[in-house]
């Protein structure tokens, strides 16, 4: 389903279905002609929805509901003993399959907490396998140009022109989401590198940091616990592009300091909250650059299970090469993580990453995570910016503390009325498509309450972990 059109597969009879078969929807108007710059700045999705089908037998006469022809899947006059059961879904956003030209492999479905009548068989989450591409091919989208007002000196500037020009001539780097440079509010570019620092974290999870304590027979350290408590809160914090902000330029970073204040932000801002929350706490953090089913230009944060490099303590260096089975990857708009192994994981695309230090750009053939080499000293794999060319220096940076302030109870009972009351016209809407009548009731109302006080701690998985 893409862009209010629905396509639909045969039915595949199998506990392991197989489809062998190709789908097409249009992505432009007929009157519309193909633009580079419409898909990369498209908001639209390819939406993915996987339905158990299933023949029942027909009580009494048949139903007509009431469904909107853009909401259904076939008719469902035709079939009114065919009874569709959903499973799951999976979205990849179009800009994301034009910046990589082809976008192939698993993907993990969205699965309802609940499935009733259905039994999950194994440990690994369903997903769906599946390739999707333009047809025809469009031109690889070009690099995003820096910007001209630098505010840093003429030899770093010069040198990471050249080090974008060197890197866009390569084969396998072309189409990948490298930046040397990005824009501050005032219209100054400064390098990537300056917006990762340590940030203090909020009182009650400073506090929690100090005085966790896990159960005796638990599979998390007291530090990852922690990590999952700092990523669930940086995922709560709303997204926001920069245009609905109405800034003067359509992509233009901000400091964390500044997110906070306006309690929003977009991908690269969440990752450097969540990178800098990892760092104040002594892990090893680097921010990952890439294409992913978020998005064409997505941000997500890499962790090493190594200890973060101290200032104070010159002697010990700090480690770029880490075995495979320590690293993780972290999706810093909902607070889930994988293992850098996994085939499922959102990010389809790695184009570089970066610390407070430096920043590598990956040069290698592979760029999926599970099939790259994370060797940041293979020169064969991995380009720095600070190198043999331009010797690393002690760069300062843009982020600044952040200022936390606790809301007064009532706000957050009047959030508490206003989602119950969202909800509850959401179910009467949705029943009211097949003439249905629903009447509210308290005792579901507690019951859906009491699910809500456990969705943190189902958010806040360890199963990757």
């Amino acid at each position: 389903r893409s862009r209010g059109l629905s396509r639909r597969t045969v039915t595949s009879s199998s506990q392991w279905p197989y489809w062998n078969e190709q789908v097409l929807i249009p992505v432009f108007d007929t009157e519309q002609e193909p633009s580079t710059t419409a898909l990369l700045e498209s908001r639209d999705d390819v939406t993915i929805n996987v339905f158990d089908e299933v023949i029942v037998d027909r009580v009494g006469p048949p139903r007509i509901p009431r469904i909107n022809s853009e909401d259904a899947i076939s008719q469902p006059l035709k079939y009114p003993e065919r009874e569709r059961r959903f499973l799951g879904s999976t979205h990849v956003p179009l800009s994301a399959i034009y910046q990589m030209q082809v976008m192939e492999g698993t993907l993990r479905l969205e699965v309802p907490p609940v499935l009733l009548g259905y039994t999950q068989l194994s440990e690994r989450p369903p997903c769906v396998t599946l390739c999707l591409s333009l047809r025809p091919r469009l031109a690889p989208p070009p690099a995003a140009p820096e910007a001209l007002l630098s505010g840093e000196v003429e030899e770093v500037t010069r040198h990471a022109r050249m080090w974008i020009s060197d890197l866009i001539v390569l084969p396998q780097c072309r189409t990948r989401v490298i930046r040397a440079l990005a824009m501050e509010p005032d219209g100054t570019s400064l390098l990537v590198t300056r917006f990762v620092a340590p940030t203090p974290l909020p009182p009650h999870l400073l506090h929690l940091a100090s005085t966790i304590n896990m159960p005796p027979f638990s599979t998390v350290s007291p530090t990852e616990a922690v990590m999952l408590k700092l990523a669930r809160f940086v995922a709560l914090v709303p997204y926001l592009e920069d245009s609905a902000m109405q800034k003067r330029r359509a992509d233009v970073w901000t400091t964390s300091a500044q997110v906070m204040a306006m309690a929003a932000g977009d991908a690269e801002e969440h990752a450097h909250l969540l990178v800098g929350f990892f760092l104040e706490i002594g892990q090893q953090a680097f921010v990952v650059m890439g294409a992913s089913l978020n998005g064409a230009k997505s941000y997500f944060v890499l962790t090493t299970g190594a200890p973060a490099y101290d200032p104070s303590n010159p002697q010990v260096k700090p480690h770029f090469d880490w075995p495979d089975v320590q690293l993780r990857i972290w999706n810093p708009l909902t607070g889930s993580v994988v293992s850098v192994k996994d085939p499922t994981a959102e990010l389809r695309e790695v184009g570089m990453i970066y610390d407070n230090s430096n920043m590598w750009a990956n040069v290698q053939q592979e760029a999926q995570p599970w099939n790259m080499t994370w060797n940041l000293l293979s020169p064969l794999h991995w380009r720095p910016f600070f190198g043999t060319q331009l010797p690393p220096r002690e760069l300062g940076t843009v982020q600044t503390t952040p200022i936390y302030e606790e809301r007064e109870d009532l706000l957050y009972e009047q959030m508490e009325t206003r989602v119950e009351e969202i909800v509850r016209d959401s179910l009467t809407r949705a029943r009211s498509l097949g003439a249905f009548v629903t009447k509210p009731d308290n005792k579901v109302s507690r019951v859906l309450k009491q699910l809500l006080a456990e969705v943190p701690a189902a958010m806040e998985g360890t199963d990757a972990l």
